[in-house]
């Protein structure tokens, strides 16, 4: 396993993972796969408030979305075939 942290890169064992992880040390197994992120991360406020806009916009977008396809089933419904006398 390793822990890495900004430069820092620490061949380590199992046991040693959850001190790192503590450290704020992110854990990769052998394979390079990510075991786990390390604590005590944070992110940039303004980085925080651009992903709130933009789950806001996306929520209006399935908002509308949603109305449209309730009002295309309305639409779709089928409608009683008249009896075509001769």
């Amino acid at each position: 396993m390793k822990a890495q942290k900004a430069n820092r890169v620490y061949t380590i064992t199992e046991a040693d993972a959850q001190g790192f992880l503590n450290e704020g040390f992110d854990v990769y197994n052998d394979d390079g796969t990510l075991y786990a992120y390390g604590k005590g991360k944070t992110v940039p406020y303004d980085t925080y408030m651009k992903v709130q806009e933009r789950i806001k916009e996306l929520e209006n977008h399935i908002d509308a979305l949603e109305s449209e396809i309730v009002a295309l089933k309305k639409k779709a419904t089928p409608k009683k075939a008249k009896k075509i006398e001769d």
